[in-house]
């Protein structure tokens, strides 16, 4: 069976938006964009005329991509949000007008707006824009590469625009991959700019052993972002707390340039666990961690709540405890209970 939820809401209209659930016996749609009409056919009030791309638990995907191998991917249960949920006007469509202005940045390259209007995904798919309204997009930078691909002795003036803009990139999750190349384009401008390249961030443990015990029977803990660790939480007896946020990137790159931005994206995915109802949270990722575990207070203070009896614990330190070993707790800022 196919699960599908989509995103309702007319604005003027309705007071909060919700999903409306659409089930599917059997199903032979070529792509996301036959799904869509037919759910169209049959509820007609559901609008996405003129719509691309939407998100798909909350990657970004195109309406003719091929929906058997989405849901290779995804599984059978599927949740479609317009492109940002914040924006629509009804249901899939959104008032795309904060894209269009951002071109006025740009405003000396008329003749290139056509393409600009192509990246519209990537406007909408970097969460810094939920926090900082006048963020200029990941589009902006993708577009820049272009400019100075095509108007070279512009360079210096294109990078002015975003110098100081580049410094809130965050790598787009798309369902598929990134049609736009947008970590090559962005990686580009950074050595144009002299600044270091975009790497993936150090781990604690690379490769995890086979650990099998219910040692941690009855806990439930979320994971950020590692599969493997999800395994591991598995595979010593715990529940797995799923979070729309798991995935998403933490903000530690961007904190020692925009403090309150890195405390929005951190604190989201912090308390997106705690709210969840899992008892604590496990993270691989050493940036991460050293932002969700050391910048705890500020997390609590920029979102005015506070992490009831909750702590946060690196890969190892799991590990360890898995292990009947005792890890030292005495540098988390947060306090460190139940085990």
């Amino acid at each position: 069976m196919l699960e599908v939820e989509i995103f309702r809401f007319e604005a003027g209209l309705d007071y909060a938006s919700y999903y409306k659930p659409y089930l599917y016996e059997k199903w032979n749609f070529k792509n996301l964009k036959e799904l869509l009409d037919d759910i169209k056919k049959g509820d007609p009030y559901f609008k996405f005329d003129g719509v691309e791309w939407v998100k798909l638990n909350h990657h970004l995907v195109n309406l003719e991509e091929n929906l058997d191998e989405i849901l290779a991917l995804t599984g059978d249960i599927i949740k479609i949000s317009p492109l940002y949920k914040k924006r629509s006007v009804k249901d899939l469509i959104i008032d795309d007008s904060d894209f269009l202005k951002a071109f006025d940045k740009f405003s000396e390259f008329k003749s290139e707006k056509e393409f600009y209007k192509s990246l519209k995904p990537l406007f909408y798919s970097n969460r810094v824009l939920k926090f900082k309204e006048d963020f200029i997009g990941n589009s902006a930078f993708v577009f820049a590469k272009h400019l100075i691909d095509k108007f070279p002795s512009k360079k210096d003036e294109i990078l002015e625009i975003i110098k100081d803009e580049i410094h809130y990139y965050i790598t787009p999750k798309f369902v598929f991959n990134d049609p736009f190349n947008t970590n090559e384009c962005v990686n580009f401008l950074r050595k144009e700019l002299n600044l270091s390249q975009i790497k993936e961030s150090e781990k604690f443990i690379s490769g995890f052993e086979k650990i099998k015990s219910d040692k941690f029977k009855g806990f439930k803990i979320a994971v950020y972002n590692d599969e493997e660790l999800v395994n591991l939480v598995k595979n010593i007896g715990a529940e797995v707390v799923k979070f729309d946020l798991n995935d998403h990137y933490s903000g530690a790159r961007i904190y020692e340039f925009d403090k309150d931005v890195a405390l929005f994206l951190a604190s989201g995915i912090v308390f997106n666990a705690y709210d969840e109802g899992s008892d604590f949270l496990v993270v691989n990722d050493k940036e991460a961690f050293l932002l969700f575990d050391g910048k705890a207070k500020e997390i609590e203070k920029f979102a005015n709540r506070y992490l009831y009896n909750y702590y946060i614990l690196s890969a190892d330190e799991l590990v360890k405890l898995a292990n009947d070993e005792k890890p030292s707790f005495e540098n988390h800022t947060l306090k460190v209970g139940l085990v």
